[in-house]
């Protein structure tokens, strides 16, 4: 989704100014930009609420429940962000609230990962979730560039109901890390 924001705000804001581009050619503007450095801006508390949340989790969540949540509201959002974003106003402040929760997901997912894999395993774990992380993440522009659709909001549902697949895999985890040796 964050690879392909740029492309979309590209192509939501030359649709706004009554061009009719199509988003091989919306060409990327300095509103783009703009808007995509807020969304990103807007995700840096998310990483800093992540931080702490991984040391002081909530009682009633723990860290696979912070997890959990923040992937659920990720991927609401990009749901959201397809279906009422009709405006670019109403895309970035949907995009802005899925950047945050989606850096608090981040956050907590790259310190929960190791501390579910047992000791003796724990590197090779990590190494093969880290691999999978970076071969999705090669995989992203060539399924966006080849999936049938509209070639804009394809993606997005994509990136959605994946992430809305993660986070019914966060609930099936058997394991909370919170206060354990």
């Amino acid at each position: 989704f964050n690879a392909f924001l740029p492309q979309y705000f590209a192509r939501a804001h030359g649709d706004a100014q009554g061009d009719q581009l199509q988003s091989e050619t919306a060409p990327i503007t300095a509103e783009t930009y703009r808007s995509y450095a807020i969304a990103s801006v807007m995700g840096v508390p998310g990483s800093l609420l992540a931080a702490y949340l991984v040391d002081h989790p909530s009682p009633w969540l723990g860290r696979r429940g912070t997890l959990a949540s923040s992937t659920l509201v990720s991927a609401i959002f990009l749901f959201v962000f397809v279906l009422l974003g009709t405006t670019p106003s109403r895309q970035l402040a949907f995009s802005c609230v899925e950047a945050f929760a989606q850096n608090i997901m981040y956050g907590v997912l790259y310190a929960f990962t190791p501390e579910i894999f047992p000791a003796p395993v724990r590197g090779a774990g990590t190494g093969v979730a880290s691999f999978l992380n970076r071969v999705t993440g090669l995989l992203a522009p060539v399924l966006a560039a080849t999936v049938p659709g509209d070639g804009a909001t394809t993606p997005i549902y994509i990136s959605a109901v994946l992430i809305l697949s993660a986070f019914v895999a966060m609930c099936l985890i058997p394991i909370e890390t919170r206060g354990a040796q």
